[in-house]
């Protein structure tokens, strides 16, 4: 059980503020049921429809969500009416796939208290980001864009000439996708030309997006979860991903927190600081996507908002170090967090494991011996049904079916547990 959300309350009584979710596709529920029971009061508004069921929840299309229309002073307008009588204090963006909207309302709404929409191409496009890094002296991987404008004969020498220069070490993807979709490690040119006219492109919530050619950086990969507020930054949790790689695509197995001295005498916090400096991240949530080669650390993306799988990485760090995200936003809300302050990573003396597993592509049956199986682990913590299917054939997180919390002082029982339960994914 989840003792450190079941038992959240509100220790500086909050007056019923008021906070706005644009748009909370990721974590939605997990990120309004937790404000409410520190006692915020949350508005919900909508600026477009969710055309994936994966991040479909029915709470999206209550009756009092505000729904946007796309003309921004009246949509300001509507909110600012719609909320009158409450104390509406601050709001968060929900998803990157609307945040150039997201970006522009929250800014009109909090001028001072949100983030530049001049730079909100930073904070969701992966060249953007590649290129402000390298503009702020960080490590930044090789990237070229094929432009929508581009003809197919400039685009067939821009990936020959790519591909030879980091002799065939890359990778395609969307300039902005969720959940790994679109990615693609390509073994020939060929193969990334047939990719191209075969894929729609189309990224689940986003529109038509561009495509990317990128330099493979191959070492470990690394996930942190921030808070940021009037420039002020801290560090909620860092974690291991452990991903596969077969036929070309990803398949993510699991994610598990580590300690910051798993980085020996890097300072990871520093790191994730400049990033999110570099990014113009000034206000807001943020799960950033990292690898390490043993020389460097390299962003692989910043997503503007909770980390996602429906509150999975929260609850592991709710559970290990006694607060997650929007924790300690609510003490950024009130004035608790010391100014200067960058992380809480040590306050906890919970020394246990937390390790998030996948099962993917799950049909009924296999759900319910998951469900069965869970009861009898030793290590096991929380675990939350996404949706049914039979295979689908892929294996991004969109096809991730239920996933498992497991907690525990010994390794050997967690990586006991973690065979058993990916014996039940029907794709493994």
């Amino acid at each position: 059980m989840d003792v450190a959300l079941e038992n959240a309350v509100s220790p500086y009584g909050v007056a019923m503020q008021t906070i706005l979710l644009i748009d909370p596709f990721h974590s939605g529920r997990y990120l309004m049921q937790k404000l409410q029971r520190l006692g915020f009061d949350v508005q919900v508004v909508r600026t477009k429809d969710v055309r994936s069921t994966y991040f479909c929840d029915e709470f999206l299309y209550d009756e009092d969500v505000l729904v946007t229309t796309g003309d921004l002073q009246r949509d300001c307008d509507y909110i600012r009416e719609a909320t009158q009588k409450r104390h509406l204090v601050h709001g968060l963006a929900g998803t990157e796939a609307s945040l150039e909207y997201s970006d522009r309302l929250l800014s009109e709404l909090f001028p001072t208290q949100w983030n530049d929409p001049k730079t909100t191409s930073l904070r969701f496009r992966k060249s953007a980001m590649q290129d402000a890094l390298a503009k702020h002296k960080l490590p930044a991987i090789d990237t070229v864009t094929l432009k929508h404008g581009m003809s197919n004969q400039h685009k067939k020498s821009a990936i020959s000439e790519f591909y030879k220069r980091h002799s065939g070490e890359i990778i395609v993807k969307p300039d902005a996708s969720i959940c790994s979709a679109g990615f693609r490690i390509p073994s020939s040119e060929d193969e990334i030309l047939s990719y191209m006219e075969t894929a729609s492109h189309v990224m689940p919530l986003f529109d038509e997006m561009e495509l990317l050619l990128q330099r493979r950086v191959r070492g470990r990969q690394y996930f942190a979860n921030t808070v940021s507020y009037n420039g002020n930054h801290h560090l909620c949790s860092v974690g291991e991903a452990r991903k596969e790689f077969e036929g070309g695509n990803v398949k993510e197995i699991y994610k598990e927190l580590v300690d910051l001295e798993a980085f020996d005498s890097f300072d990871i916090a520093g790191y994730i600081f400049a990033v999110l400096d570099a990014l113009d991240v000034k206000f807001g949530l943020s799960h950033i996507e990292f690898c390490c080669d043993g020389n460097d650390c390299y962003l692989i993306e910043l997503n503007p908002r909770i980390a996602g799988l429906h509150g999975a990485l929260n609850r592991m760090s709710a559970g290990r170090y006694t607060e997650d995200q929007i924790d300690v936003y609510r003490h950024y809300l009130t004035g608790k967090l010391p100014i200067g302050s960058r992380h809480g990573i040590h306050r906890s003396g919970n020394h246990q494991t937390y390790r998030t597993v996948y099962l993917y592509n799950l049909n009924p049956q296999r759900y319910q011996l998951a469900i069965a199986l869970f009861g009898e682990l030793e290590s096991a913590y929380f675990c939350e049904k996404l949706k049914l299917s039979e295979a689908s054939g892929t294996t991004n997180l969109m096809d991730v079916s239920m996933f498992v919390i497991l907690s525990h002082n010994d390794q050997r029982i967690i990586e006991h547990d973690m065979r058993e339960l990916l014996k039940l994914s029907h794709v493994h």
